[in-house]
């Protein structure tokens, strides 16, 4: 057994040029995500009218696959979740904003009944302030 460095057929590659191999490999990756996510965009809903053999795979296998439906369900609930806190917690800042600026309470007040942290507080202070 030889050791690699040995090795009379195989030369020794300088780190600059391992740099630019590992460049370009990585320039031609994302070339490849963003081409994939172009196509994405762009493609055909149905999977057999893909270009791309790979997006059509996957496409196939999310939509008609009871395992590809059931994972694509638990991200939509996943996504739906998120969307909800979000519109709850907006609509608490709101409410709160409201009562800050009424002054009927305290912002101390306001923070504990609505369980707010000093960054949301905060924000509050500033949207009042904006609408003052």
């Amino acid at each position: 057994m030889t050791m690699l460095g040995s090795c009379p057929t195989r030369r020794l590659i300088p780190q600059k040029v391992k740099k630019l191999i590992l460049c370009l490999f990585n320039a031609k990756i994302r070339y490849e995500q963003k081409r994939l996510v172009k196509e994405a965009e762009n493609a055909s809903p149905h999977p057999d009218d893909m270009k791309s053999r790979i997006l059509a795979e996957r496409a196939r296998y999310l939509k008609e696959s009871d395992k590809g439906v059931r994972h694509m369900c638990r991200i939509m609930e996943e996504f739906a979740k998120e969307e909800r806190k979000e519109g709850r917690d907006e609509r608490t800042i709101e409410m709160a904003a409201k009562l800050l600026e009424s002054g009927d309470m305290t912002e101390e007040r306001i923070k504990e009944l609505f369980k707010l942290t000093e960054k949301q507080m905060k924000a509050i202070k500033e949207r009042v302030a904006v609408l003052a």
